[in-house]
């Protein structure tokens, strides 16, 4: 038996491509990473999503404040595990997260992306990122840590997470930076999960099998078998050298900042937001556009905008409107009870006029809510927190008035 060990990595560096043969140097970094994510995973809504995963991709994490969580879900076989690789690939990372990792793995791992020094906290390094997949309902009940990573670490301000230690002392991590998390359950329709839905940016996978003629329409000509791009078969080594060469030049650290305070600043704007972008995902949009403002992919912020109101518009159509029964029977009652109320409002508001506060009685939708429960019409049994948080993310609050519009 031979004693000379036989390295497959030195093997397949000989014989698989490598990703400078599908690199142009004439395009800038986002038509790079674009390209490739275009050819090798196909995405119900081509176009679109294909822009908002690569821009997504290319976040800077050492510039940005508050960023999203992209969360690619669908079937299995969709290519959602592939971004995944694709984006650590990009930033020179190759661990993938499962769920089986820990609170404490995931957050050394952060640590150890994140930080120059972890003790000190003081020097942060570029690109770190979570990018953890196959997540399910079952791994954030069972970790209620990692629901917390997940809900404080989209923004750089509130990202420390307080874990006590067996002495009695709190240490506390910074778990800030863009992850990507991939699941076959739709989480973003879990009640369970109401804190969290308003941090993530969906990218809805398919099966090709499973594309609608409209969706498939765009990959016409191409055969999946052989015109469809395997990133397992390519070799990734050095790719991430151009995401640092582009966000280590302080040329771009300086756009990027001039951007962010142009589209933050509270004097009147130069672009206007549409009402679908509500305050709530304008939010978590802002560092997504500031950097494709800087990479190119918009040529100004009016255009930024109306990008990303067309993907809100698309998601609101397509895939979040499927809402709970309970959320279905919150919107019915609301519309019986005030609808009228609130058209009348919005004839005045038309008219510059002052509209007329409208208050829906408490005891009413308390006397609804058993109603339906007792007549088997809710999917679960609401406590106060779940219809608190629904009727808020359906607009209302409740005062000592009752549920008035927030």
């Amino acid at each position: 038996m031979s004693d000379v060990y036989i390295n497959p990595k030195d093997i397949y560096a000989l014989h698989i491509d490598s990703w400078t043969d599908y690199w142009n140097n004439k395009l800038n970094l986002f038509d790079n990473v674009h390209g490739i994510l275009q050819d090798s995973i196909w995405l119900p809504n081509k176009e679109l999503l294909t822009t908002l995963a690569a821009t997504y991709i290319l976040i800077p994490t050492k510039m940005s404040f508050v960023v999203p969580i992209l969360f690619c879900w669908g079937d299995k076989g969709s290519g959602k595990s592939s971004l995944s690789l694709f984006a650590n690939s990009i930033r020179g990372f190759n661990q993938l997260f499962s769920p089986s990792d820990t609170f404490a793995s995931l957050r050394n791992a952060l640590d150890s992306m994140r930080w120059i020094d972890s003790y000190s906290k003081e020097m942060e390094k570029e690109g770190a990122i979570l990018a953890w997949d196959n997540i399910n309902e079952e791994t954030l009940k069972r970790e209620p840590k990692i629901y917390q990573l997940l809900l404080y670490g989209y923004n750089r301000r509130t990202d420390r997470v307080s874990i006590a230690n067996s002495d009695g002392t709190n240490k506390e991590y910074n778990v800030f930076c863009p992850k990507i998390i991939s699941s076959v359950e739709p989480l973003h329709l879990k009640h369970e999960f109401n804190e969290l839905h308003r941090r993530l940016l969906i990218i809805p996978h398919k099966p090709f099998e499973k594309f609608t003629r409209q969706e498939a329409l765009p990959y016409q000509d191409l055969d999946i078998n052989t015109d469809k791009l395997d990133l397992d078969s390519i070799s990734w080594e050095g790719i991430h050298e151009n995401f640092y060469k582009f966000w280590n030049d302080l040329g771009n650290c300086t756009t990027y900042a001039t951007w962010r305070n142009q589209l933050t600043k509270k004097t009147k704007k130069s672009f206007k937001i549409p009402k679908i972008i509500t305050s709530s995902r304008w939010t978590i949009c802002i560092d997504l556009l500031c950097t494709g403002l800087t990479l190119g992919v918009w040529d100004s912020p009016q255009h930024a905008v109306n990008f990303i109101a067309e993907y809100w518009d698309y998601m609101d159509t397509k895939y979040l409107h499927i809402g709970s029964a309970t959320e279905g029977h919150l919107k019915d009652f609301i519309d019986e009870e005030v609808g009228l109320q609130i058209k009348q409002n919005k004839v005045l508001e038309d008219k510059n006029l002052d509209p007329i506060e409208v208050v829906i009685q408490a005891s009413k939708l308390k006397e609804r809510l058993i109603f339906l429960q007792q007549t088997g019409a809710l999917e679960f049994t609401p406590r106060t927190k779940d219809i608190n948080n629904l009727m808020w993310e359906l607009g209302w609050k409740l005062t000592t008035k009752g549920w008035t519009q927030r």
